[in-house]
């Protein structure tokens, strides 16, 4: 008897390791396939920041100064404000490309942390965080596709699990390149993986597409305060009517952007706290990335770029109403096209940001009846 109670002792043992190990690795389809155990915290944060970023080939050192703002501006004694992060660093070969910068992470690995103010590592010259192995999150890190809907799903269950606030803030950081169904068909198709965010040179430069994003969102079983766009040329009607159910507002520019001020986000942030007025606190930050910019560029006068920003605070509550009148207007140019302006309307639909190298080109008509299809929704997932 005691031999048999000895041997089903054994055998649950052994199914338990075998369980803690399939829960603690990441696989290529499914970044985390377990969430890192956590302590619940019972107070609410009135916001929590939701950093989900990968270097994508030449950020890392831009990434590394957000955080490393971010933290700098939280109060060590102050949890009205919290700020998580999962950050994927590029590949060596990349990250070698960024001359006189030493990471603070490994390589190609994910990290998981919360940013504190001891999270900044001032003693050191060249390294910006205290990162240590115990805030990396699986084992398979390079192979791990930070664009897939579940990957980002279960960075947002965590955050609401260690650290459950009154309003939810997803952060995107990385390259924008605006929006396109071609790369949800088929990531292998040539230019298709630099219309999404968060690019990983460590899988090919794969990135995570809009419907991707919200796919993502939807599984969290998460409603957004606010999703911030850090990255371009993310303000657009397509990529906005992707978003109207997830979240309130949407924080983007429609045009290129060097950055965001990270110590003016969570500044801003404590004000909202304190007096209840986030879209002023949000509408106040939207101008000061704009200056944050402008300042950049000054700093380089060859970044000219810099002064393509427009951020945007879009209330999503009101978006419905614009689409509705962009659909008059859509309908109007499909049924006032007149052959005289031929030249103008090819000019407007090569110049859109739905241009693609190797997509055919349209005429504003044609354009004007494809847009309507993806914003209402009638047009079958297939690339133009």
């Amino acid at each position: 008897m005691k031999k048999n109670v000895f041997l089903i002792l054994s055998a649950i043992l052994t199914c338990s390791l075998w369980a803690s190990m399939l829960t603690s690795c990441v696989d290529s389809k499914d970044n985390p396939t377990g969430d890192t155990p956590v302590t619940p915290v019972v107070d609410e944060a009135d916001y929590t920041v939701m950093l989900y970023t990968v270097g994508g080939g030449n950020l890392d050192n831009s990434i590394e100064n957000d955080i490393a703002s971010a933290a700098k501006a939280l109060k060590a004694g102050n949890k009205k404000v919290r700020y998580l992060v999962q950050y994927k660093y590029s590949s060596q070969k990349e990250l070698e490309k960024l001359a006189g910068f030493s990471p603070s992470g490994k390589a190609g690995h994910v990290y998981r942390y919360e940013a504190t103010p001891s999270i900044v590592n001032s003693e050191k010259e060249n390294t910006d965080l205290n990162l240590t192995d115990a805030d990396i999150y699986g084992t398979q890190n390079e192979k791990a596709e930070f664009f897939q809907p579940d990957s980002l799903a279960s960075f947002m269950k965590y955050c609401q699990k260690v650290a459950p606030a009154k309003n939810y803030i997803l952060m995107l950081s990385d390259h924008g390149g605006g929006y396109s169904q071609t790369a949800d068909v088929d990531k292998s198709l040539v230019n298709a993986g630099r219309r999404a965010v968060l690019y990983d040179d460590n899988v090919g430069e794969k990135g995570l597409t809009c419907k991707e994003l919200r796919a993502g969102i939807e599984q969290s079983g998460m409603h957004l305060t606010m999703l911030n766009f850090d990255c371009c040329l993310m303000n657009n009607m397509e990529v906005l009517s992707e978003l109207t159910a997830l979240t309130d507002y949407v924080l983007a520019s429609g045009h290129t952007i060097a950055g965001e001020d990270h110590k003016a986000f969570v500044e801003e942030l404590y004000k909202a706290s304190a007096d209840g007025q986030f879209t002023e606190a949000m509408s106040r930050y939207a101008k000061a990335c704009t200056e944050y910019n402008y300042k950049l560029s000054k700093i380089d006068p060859s970044a000219t770029w810099c002064l393509n920003v427009d951020f945007v605070l879009t209330d999503m509550k009101k978006f419905p109403a614009v689409l509705t009148a962009l659909k008059e207007f859509v309908d109007f140019v499909i049924s006032n096209k007149n052959d005289d302006f031929a030249d103008e309307y090819q000019y407007a639909a090569t110049t859109s940001y739905q241009y693609y190298p190797n997509v055919p080109l349209y005429d504003l008509k044609d354009y004007c009846s494809k847009l309507n299809s993806y914003v209402y929704g009638t047009m079958a997932d297939t690339p133009w």
